[in-house]
């Protein structure tokens, strides 16, 4: 798995999630844990042993990832139930001794825990990270670790809103180094194979930004895949997620994002490898084009007409610093050809369609390098191409 992982690189990895609200770190099973999780005894509340962060540790360092660890913020003081930083402190003693370059956040989602039994509030969270990140400046070594949050999961709702409101006018946003909200686009258990190929389900994702964008703050986009919920329904492992997925890089970019965090590496519901035989998955293999190819500066992309919503491209330059790279998808049925009237060069084009023809739940895909004079779409084809 590690080679898949670092082909990805550079990048963030996130250990987190909302299991992150109920892990209590321990160096050993042998010795005492600090601080008590709202999350109850185990099986609810679990540990997490020092052997456990060193394997993983090495894991993401030898992938060449920067790691980033999601502190419990459900350990609370009984007195006055603010954050209490003693079992952080644990970790954070340990990881320093072994010298652990680390970044960090603070809680999951803590606008859906209510629905969990508990609930603390925007302004509390705002003091318990000001409490986090004054742990934090105390260690030389995360002095200046990155604090990211508040993994808002509701970012359209005003009780989401509200909270994040209450967590900057307590002092909060002085504490992060971005802002970081979850977005997925439907429920897995419900979703069905039309709703992939939507370009109302895609246009979704720039409403959620703007709504973000307006606390001003360095947005990351901290979790996201096309769907939640655990499932048989397999349509996020398919080649079909690959169409959200490819779209949702693309606005990231285009729109602002700083980060785009995807959930997650391995899953039986919409891991980028297979959860099992660890095998990639459809878009697994759009994040390794995209990474391979598609630089940092964003560009402008003009269709022309401008009729067809389903055509969606993207544009940027290559990572190689001298060509350009013009990626994006044709999510319906219609065939379609992309001329690029002001480029004389050769276009070298990726083009990916399912692994088993013209079956969109396929979870296989087929990779094809060709040079064209202009890009073809034929139907339902996603597509990064290269001119040089």
């Amino acid at each position: 798995m590690q080679p898949l992982l670092s082909a990805l690189s550079p990048a963030h990895f996130r250990f987190g999630g909302t299991a992150s609200d109920c892990l209590v770190f321990r160096e050993n099973l042998t010795s005492p844990a600090y601080g008590n999780s709202l999350c109850g005894p185990e099986p609810h509340s679990f540990n997490f042993t020092g052997d456990r962060l060193d394997t993983l540790y090495a894991f993401v360092k030898d992938a060449g990832l920067n790691f980033i660890f999601n502190v419990n913020l459900f350990i609370r003081n009984d007195s006055n139930s603010s954050f209490d930083p003693s079992n952080a402190k644990q970790l954070l003693d340990y990881a320093s001794a072994r010298h652990y370059s680390m970044d960090f956040e603070l809680g999951n989602e803590p606008d859906g825990n209510y629905k969990r039994g508990f609930h603390v509030n925007g302004t509390q969270i705002g003091q318990d990270y000001g409490t986090f990140r004054n742990l934090l400046n105390s260690y030389p070594i995360y002095k200046n670790s990155k604090l990211v949050g508040i993994d808002l999961a509701w970012t359209a709702n005003n009780f989401s809103l509200d909270m994040f409101t209450d967590f900057l006018k307590a002092g909060g946003g002085q504490q992060i180094n971005a802002m970081t909200f979850h977005q997925y686009y439907m429920d897995c258990s419900t979703s069905r194979l039309e709703q992939f190929l939507d370009p109302r389900q895609m246009d979704n994702m720039e409403r959620f930004i703007k709504v973000e964008q307006q606390f001003n703050l360095t947005l990351w986009l901290g979790e996201t895949a096309s769907c939640w919920a655990d499932t048989n329904n397999s349509l996020s492992l398919s080649f079909a997620s690959g169409f959200l997925w490819l779209d949702e890089l693309g606005l990231g970019a285009k729109t602002g994002l700083d980060v785009v965090i995807r959930q997650e590496l391995r899953s039986a519901v919409d891991g980028l490898l297979d959860f099992s035989t660890y095998q990639p998955k459809p878009d697994y293999w759009i994040s390794f084009l995209h990474k391979k190819l598609v630089g940092q500066k964003v560009l402008n992309v003009t269709i022309t007409p401008n009729n067809n919503t389903f055509l969606r491209m993207y544009a940027a330059p290559h990572t190689n610093g001298n060509d350009l790279v013009v990626y994006g998808q044709l999510s319906s049925s219609e065939f379609s050809i992309v001329d690029f009237p002001a480029v004389s060069r050769q276009i070298t084009a990726y083009i990916l369609t399912p692994g088993e023809p013209r079956n969109l739940a396929s979870e296989t895909v087929n990779i094809f390098k060709a040079l064209r004079p202009h890009c073809q779409f034929k139907s339902l084809h996603i597509a990064y191409s290269s001119l040089c």
